[in-house]
């Protein structure tokens, strides 16, 4: 919970930061040093007066979004790169931008993890995604230009992706459904073929939803139908109420299993999960339960299963690589809900 009160506590800030008044310079505060320094050069009529004069006036000019304030930062940078006693406060404006933009991408993230499973939500993810990736550039950037660069690219994405976590979590609750990777096959499961039951207390009398902090127990099964047949099952226990959480699978009594059935073939393949396996798209079998709320809950799995029963020692079946596994699974489905975390 503690990390849950960090982020809210950011969030404050980062929506804070934009309502500076826009009239004038940077709408956030980390090019500042800057500003106070190209003014003390100014009164001391020392170095470049007029380098120091654009650049001034650079500072200076209104910003509105954040784009805006890297577009200034980088104006900075091209004016005051080689001049004494800027490039270490590029740098750290640079860096400050960083952070905080790094900060915005987690509060995102944060924000969208109640969202049920919807087009508009996979949206969203994508673009967290590519936001993601545009600061992992910034902080591996080996040079100040460089790092400006990728914080333009970053800031450009911030309001596209901040407005569809909005309406990601504006969707009206689907049903239960899941969906998958199977090797380089995809896995969707919706419109009744999810089935589930959900004890989150050992209670006599209570009902779904209810719980308490450690004794849940969570099994789900999915099918998807066609040609071959495939399904999903996973057992969890031990689940408690702090989200997200993430439990082993193929541990005690947790347990996930994929069945593949060649009806035309007919032809049975079941796989069982085996965490002493792994490669570059499984590296731990897991289930991760992201949200419970009143009337659903949403989770994350991967994991590599092993044939359990080979149809002949010449079968080429013997693994399977299940990954990017997301379910919602629903309690109860109001009609015309809303998510209202």
């Amino acid at each position: 919970m503690k990390m849950h009160v960090v982020i809210r506590s950011l969030l404050l800030v980062a929506i804070s930061a934009l309502a500076f008044d826009a009239s004038a310079d940077p709408i956030l505060p980390y090019q500042q040093p800057i500003a106070r320094q190209l003014t003390n050069d100014i009164a001391a009529g020392t170095g470049d007066q007029n380098t120091y004069n654009k650049a001034l006036n650079a500072y200076h000019k209104t910003s509105k979004t954040l784009s805006s304030d890297i577009n200034i930062l980088k104006s900075l940078n091209d004016l005051l790169a080689s001049e004494p006693n800027y490039p270490a406060l590029l740098s750290e404006a640079a860096f400050a931008y960083q952070n905080d933009f790094e900060v915005r991408s987690a509060v995102l993230a944060e924000q969208l993890r109640p969202a049920p499973l919807s087009s508009t939500r996979t949206s969203a993810e994508k673009q967290l995604g590519k936001l993601n990736a545009a600061l992992s550039n910034a902080a591996i950037a080996t040079t100040t230009s460089a790092r400006i660069a990728d914080l333009k690219s970053a800031a450009a994405k911030i309001p596209t992706t901040s407005n569809t976590v909005q309406s990601a979590l504006r969707v009206k609750i689907g049903l239960s459904s899941m969906t998958a990777r199977i090797g380089n096959l995809s896995f969707k499961s919706t419109k009744g073929f999810v089935t589930g039951g959900t004890n989150f207390d050992s209670t006599v009398g209570t009902a779904i939803g209810e719980f308490t902090p450690s004794n849940g127990v969570l099994t789900v099964s999915a099918i998807d139908n066609g040609n071959i047949v495939r399904g999903i099952q996973l057992h969890v226990e031990g689940i408690g109420t702090n989200t997200p959480a993430t439990y082993p699978l193929g541990v005690a009594q947790n347990s996930a299993f994929y069945d593949a059935t060649d009806v035309a073939q007919r032809r049975e393949y079941h796989f069982r999960v085996d965490p002493s396996i792994t490669n570059v798209t499984v590296t731990n079998a897991t289930v991760t339960i992201d949200y419970i709320g009143f009337n659903y809950l949403l989770g994350r799995f991967a994991f590599v299963g092993t044939n359990m029963v080979p149809s002949s020692a010449k079968d080429t079946n013997t693994l399977v690589t299940v990954s990017r596994g997301q379910f919602q699974l629903n309690f109860t489905s109001p009609p015309g809900s809303t998510n209202a975390p």
